[in-house]
């Protein structure tokens, strides 16, 4: 961070003079001690090449000494004391060239900082254009996925109206002919499940007996319901699969004959309006039915 190496090179051509090399390189620390070589090739008032060495301080940010050792390659050249001395002392006044290079050296790390800031954030966006396009995938595989579950939303309620109608039909024909209609009982569920609980398998197995025993030709309705809290078309699918599981536990118990699952969502509450838990429980059931003539 404080060590500065400072190479510099010149080239000097005069009409009639032959032209002159000049390569210089200084070591520098911190601006207070530097250290460095010179070479120059000859030229009109120096008759060889030479090379010079060089040593300097700066003392209190005022006050530069420096101190050159020159050797020139043609030993005839050199002076009584064998190399030529340089003494160079240079002296400030006023603080603005400190201040200048305390903002230089300011601003240089301010263009690191910066630099770093500019490579973060580079990245940053790098990362948040991946997100962007991973949450674009998700998108269209949502939309593809709500496309499907539409239509099959829209295949269950045409089934569901198909089976309404027929249960309309077979009410009707049942009017017409006397049979017997008539409801045994029913089961509760837990919300948004269509799992039987153990007061509803215990119930199940009471109505064995009832369910096994009538004479001639009977049939057996399983009506599901839901209470209100979801939308209609999830509580018709709802309804649905607790009648089953109603329909699955009997036969398991023993329970024979025509069983028929029937769904009406929330569209038949036995308790209305719902304002209570203790309301909405009351509707998530499946209603017993036995028919026959």
């Amino acid at each position: 961070k404080n060590f500065f190496l400072e190479p510099s090179v010149s080239v000097r051509k005069v009409k009639g003079i032959p032209v002159q090399f000049d390569a210089n390189l200084m070591f520098d620390w911190d601006r207070q001690v530097w250290v460095g070589g010179s070479y120059k090739t000859a030229n009109v008032f120096e008759k060889t090449a030479s090379f010079a060495t060089i040593v300097g301080f700066n003392i209190k940010e005022r006050l530069d000494i420096s101190y050159a050792l020159d050797f020139d390659f043609d030993q005839t050249e050199r002076t009584d004391f064998g190399y030529g001395h340089e003494m160079m002392m240079k002296v400030r006044f006023g603080k603005r060239f400190r201040e200048i290079e305390a903002r230089l050296d300011d601003a240089e790390e301010a263009i690191k900082r910066n630099a770093l800031e500019i490579a973060e954030n580079g990245e940053r966006i790098d990362s948040l254009s991946d997100e962007m396009n991973d949450i674009k995938d998700q998108v269209n595989t949502n939309t593809e996925g709500i496309a499907t579950n539409t239509a099959d939303i829209n295949e269950v309620n045409e089934n569901l109206t198909n089976i309404f109608n027929t249960v309309e039909e077979m009410q009707e024909e049942m009017s017409r002919s006397n049979v017997v209609y008539k409801k045994v009982g029913s089961v509760y569920f837990k919300v948004d499940s269509d799992k039987l609980t153990d007061e509803a398998v215990a119930k199940l197995n009471a109505l064995k007996d009832a369910l096994s025993t009538p004479e001639g030709e009977f049939f057996i309705y399983l009506a599901g319901n839901a209470s209100e809290e979801a939308p209609n078309d999830y509580n018709m699918l709802l309804s649905t699969r607790r009648s089953a599981s109603v329909k699955q536990y009997l036969q398991s118990i023993g329970v024979g004959g025509h069983m028929f699952l029937l769904s009406y969502g929330e569209e038949d509450p036995e308790v209305d309006p719902q304002r209570t838990e203790a309301e909405r429980a009351q509707n998530r059931r499946v209603d017993i039915f036995i028919s026959g003539k």
